[in-house]
């Protein structure tokens, strides 16, 4: 979805609005680049701007880029990719001339958080400063620090098997247990 948005923008700014292409040139780039199910896509015009409105019909569908499914995510790498998620879906919702505003900036902020996993809203929570409604940067920023401190948390975790620390403990026991008996 967020992908067509994009390559309509980029063949219509090299191609579609090409004023030293024809509309023949056009229309046989425009069915060159075609894959799959819409090299099938034929119209009784045969024209560029035909084709081109026949593609937009079948494929553009803003409502569901508008309901892009954002998943719960736990880790640094599931939290980031959730972040790029959002940001291409930002610019992508740009693209389509929908222009961000603080209601939209809500909105966005409560969807992330309904699907943020229970440590995340708490932490976003306690980072918050006052009882204004924060800004989306704002909390687009929040997320990008939490992935940090995932990160770091993560890989400074300890094994399951400890077996460094087990096996001095062990040490330390023993040591103790036998100069007691003495």
């Amino acid at each position: 979805m967020k992908s067509l948005v994009t390559l309509k923008s980029q063949f219509i700014s090299l191609i579609g609005d090409n004023d030293g292409l024809s509309n023949t040139q056009k229309l046989y780039y425009l069915k060159s680049s075609l894959t799959g199910e819409a090299k099938l896509i034929h119209t009784t015009a045969d024209t560029y701007e035909s084709l081109l409105k026949a593609l937009e019909d079948r494929y553009e569908n803003k409502r569901g880029v508008v309901d892009y499914q954002i998943l719960r995510y736990e880790s640094a790498e599931d939290l980031r990719k959730m972040l790029d998620t959002v940001k291409k879906n930002l610019r992508t919702l740009k693209a389509l001339e929908y222009e961000r505003n603080n209601l939209s900036d809500v909105f966005v902020i409560n969807l992330i958080l309904q699907k943020s996993d229970k440590e995340t809203k708490k932490q976003f929570e306690i980072a918050l400063k006052s009882k204004e409604v924060p800004d989306l940067d704002t909390f687009l920023t929040f997320l990008e620090n939490r992935s940090l401190v995932l990160e770091y948390v993560n890989k400074n975790v300890p094994s399951k098997s400890f077996s460094k620390d087990q096996s001095l403990h062990k040490w330390f026991r023993s040591s103790v247990k036998q100069e007691t008996k003495y």
